[in-house]
């Protein structure tokens, strides 16, 4: 596949990576005074742990993707390459479920009678949780037009010109993921600064 120009779906094991590194572990304050609060912020917590986990279900992928196009690209190997990126897809969308649940149990305490010093830490939290959201649903978007790909592809047959457009808008959402994910990492940093020099929820 990398001889035939597949250069966007080689990409593909970095961006993993990419995301993986942005999971954002749990949030802090769980031990807030406030029962209201403090239960949010562990629902929060109990589905960033899922999402975490599914996150840590890609770190495998690249060893993988790289073992099969090391051998001849075989129908066989194109099936099991459409199947990894399959299992990926189902990876990085039960993670995108999980944030997007973790999302809505931290906006809850906005709402809330709480100090501003938590309601700031929840804003900060939400901006990277917000950047996870944008990575993997860009992530999820390239995977289907990647499982495009490998579906019309024929063994030692050239690219035709759909395929190389959607490599063009895989490299592009590739970027895009990427970009993301790093700032999903240095917005959860930034948020995890602020809790621990403002002692957030004690």
């Amino acid at each position: 596949m990398a001889e035939r120009g597949h250069v966007a779906v080689l990409v593909f094991a970095a961006v993993l990576l990419a995301i993986v590194s942005a999971g954002l572990g749990g949030c802090g304050g769980a031990g807030s005074s406030d029962p209201v609060v403090r239960g949010h912020l562990e629902q929060a917590n109990a589905h960033l742990r899922k999402a975490s986990g599914y996150t840590r279900e890609l770190v495998g992928f690249k060893q993988k993707w790289t073992a099969l196009l090391n051998g001849q690209l075989t129908t066989e190997v194109l099936s099991q390459l459409r199947a990894l990126l399959v299992d990926a897809r189902k990876s990085e969308e039960a993670a995108l479920g999980e944030g997007k649940r973790a999302y809505d149990a931290l906006s809850s305490i906005k709402a809330l009678n709480t100090n501003s010093t938590m309601k700031t830490y929840v804003d900060m939290k939400l901006k990277a949780l917000s950047e996870q959201e944008k990575c993997l649903s860009a992530e999820i978007e390239a995977i289907d037009l990647r499982i495009k790909t490998v579906e019309s592809m024929a063994p030692g047959a050239p690219l035709d010109q759909m395929s190389i457009v959607r490599e063009q808008q895989i490299v592009k959402l590739d970027k895009e993921s990427e970009a993301q994910a790093k700032r999903a990492v240095e917005l959860n940093k930034k948020a995890n600064a602020y809790y621990e020099k403002t002692k957030t929820g004690k």
